[in-house]
């Protein structure tokens, strides 16, 4: 009996050691479990402090990098406009120059007024020219005769061709405005350098449009009067300036004529008249000039 109670505290210690050996295991798993769960937690919970870190330095950045886009894309505005007022000046200037030099170019035109022609000249018997025989034609801008070609005699060798001449402000003949775009001159007379300037040949009638200003259209008022009044234009400074007129004056140019010599009688658009040698005289048979 004492055996066999003996034998039983054995076992039923065994057992108590294999449920306590099972329950040890079991904890210790549950807790390597526990561990392994518990650090895996730490590492994620470390992992997602530094993704969140990251997303917030990005996140930094971008509004850093978004900033600085803006300033950028508000100076690229800037620059534009910048450009743009540039760009707009540029043509202002461009436009200023082409009418300046337009200006300066209508300024320094010449215009074809009339042709003096010395067709012949007789001398005294010491040889010195006493007569020369002339002839005279206006023309308009393309070298048409206005009127009929005159032919006169005057006394020497020397020619004057006398005229009236309207000079306006420059700013009109800049603008090309129809009425005063150029000098107008109104011829007065031909004669030669033995004789007074009174004695000469008529050539337009005085305070009468000039030949080559009739348009085959009705005088405007402006042109009667400028005729009409020349001289109180010249005279009276405030009524020419109200006008538009710089200058109105008598104008004489000369040569000394030489035989079978054209001379071109041009009026500067800002200024007066010249007188330059144009060739021999042409052969008016065909009737060109």
């Amino acid at each position: 009996m004492k055996l066999l109670e003996a034998v039983r505290t054995i076992l039923a210690s065994l057992v108590s050691l294999a449920l306590l050996a099972v329950l040890g295991g079991g904890l210790y798993f549950g807790y390597t479990l526990y561990e392994r769960s518990r650090h895996a937690q730490e590492e994620v919970q470390k992992k997602l402090a530094e993704k969140e870190s990251e997303v917030a330095r990005l996140t930094v950045e971008l509004q850093a990098k978004q900033a600085d886009l803006a300033q950028k894309e508000t100076q690229i505005a800037q620059l534009t406009s910048d450009l743009q007022s540039a760009r707009e000046e540029l043509q202002k200037k461009e436009k200023e120059i082409q009418r300046l030099n337009t200006a300066i170019q209508l300024l320094k035109v010449d215009r074809r007024v009339a042709f003096l022609d010395v067709l012949s000249q007789e001398k005294d018997e010491a040889g010195q020219p006493v007569k020369t025989t002339v002839r005279f034609v206006e023309v308009d801008s393309d070298g048409r005769p206005v009127e009929p070609p005159r032919t006169f005699a005057v006394l020497g060798d020397k020619v004057y061709v006398d005229a009236l001449v309207v000079k306006f402000a420059d700013h009109f003949v800049e603008q090309g405005d129809p009425l005063r775009a150029a000098s107008l001159c109104l011829f007065q007379r031909i004669f030669g350098n033995s004789q007074a300037p009174d004695s000469g040949v008529r050539i337009d009638r005085e305070n009468d449009q000039p030949a080559v200003y009739r348009t085959g259209q009705v005088k405007s008022d402006f042109e009667r009067e400028l005729w009409a009044q020349f001289w109180e234009f010249a005279k009276n400074e405030a009524k020419a300036r109200e006008a538009g007129i710089r200058a109105a004056h008598g104008e004489a140019v000369y040569v000394q004529a030489v035989p079978g010599t054209r001379y071109r009688l041009s009026l500067r658009a800002s200024d007066g008249l010249s007188i330059v040698p144009e060739g021999p005289v042409p052969d008016l048979s065909g009737k060109t000039l």
